[in-house]
């Protein structure tokens, strides 16, 4: 990921651009992760391709150099948000805690 967001800072990053490549790069990374390592979701589509559209509009002209530290905002709440889903799907598949019964376990014997 990290080679793939470096790599595109320096072969397409231009100051002059209305883009910003630094959010779609790091939202094709994250889909390409979340695709090849852990299974997309509904939910990964929808968070990592809104940050790549957003990233894809031409609103980001006017900000100069400082656009990739403005694209951390959105790249972080699609991080939180998109880590808190996931940790609703994680505590799903183990299950809740209040259906284990020590008494009847074989726990300690």
């Amino acid at each position: 990921m990290v080679l793939f967001v470096a790599g595109s800072k320096f072969l397409f990053w231009s100051i002059d651009s209305p883009f910003c490549v630094y959010a779609v790069a790091f939202a094709l990374a994250t889909l390409a992760y979340y695709a090849i390592l852990v299974g997309l979701r509904m939910h990964h589509v929808i968070i990592w391709g809104s940050v790549l559209v957003a990233g894809l509009l031409p609103i980001w002209g006017g900000l100069g150099s400082d656009r990739d530290a403005v694209a951390m905002f959105p790249v972080g709440i699609a991080l939180m948000v998109s880590g808190l889903l996931d940790q609703r799907l994680l505590a799903r598949a183990f299950g809740s805690l209040q259906s284990l019964n020590i008494e009847t376990s074989n726990v300690g014997e």
